[in-house]
């Protein structure tokens, strides 16, 4: 049987069927192919409170220039800020300050061969429980000085009536 075969990057792909071997190392190479990105962005995930700041690196092997796509759909090229000045391209690495729930999404780098990956950003706001966690340790307070008023007084209580039964013995005797 004659197999229909083609180079790319160093990787054979098989275009004809071979007892089913060949049609498997396609699906394994095309998916390598596609899955394939010239750049990689590190890191791919960033969970962040909000008003801080962060940064995504994205680094290439060809060394071409990259641009950041916000998920607002806002370009910011090499060497700029974006528009409201919170989001820079420096080097490729996107630096991004004082971040708000809104900037929660897809960072997208990119460069002019149309190659592109995605770092992903999720922002959340920290709750506050300074006044929770106050109110619990006041609580707790006041119940222990409840339990231990409460516990005294239970002690000098059967303190007392215990002597005036011993008193009560002795002077009954």
């Amino acid at each position: 049987m004659v197999v229909s075969r083609y180079y790319s990057q160093s990787r054979v792909v098989c275009l004809h069927q071979l007892m089913g071997f060949c049609a498997l190392a396609l699906l394994i190479s095309l998916y390598l192919n596609l899955g394939e990105c010239g750049f990689t962005v590190e890191p791919v995930k960033i969970v962040v409170e909000v008003t801080k700041d962060v940064s995504f690196v994205c680094s290439s092997s060809s060394g071409s220039e990259m641009v950041w796509t916000l998920p607002s759909g806002e370009r910011v090229l090499p060497g700029m800020f974006s528009e409201d000045g919170r989001f820079r391209n420096v080097n490729g690495s996107l630096l991004i300050f004082n971040v708000v729930v809104a900037d929660s999404g897809d960072y997208t780098c990119s460069s002019c061969s149309d190659e592109s990956c995605i770092g992903t950003l999720k922002a959340y706001i920290m709750p506050a429980y300074t006044l929770d966690f106050s109110l619990i340790c006041g609580l707790n307070v006041i119940l222990l000085i409840l339990f231990l008023v409460t516990t005294i007084l239970n002690h000098l209580r059967y303190r007392t009536s215990g002597l005036e039964k011993e008193i009560g013995y002795v002077i009954h005797l």
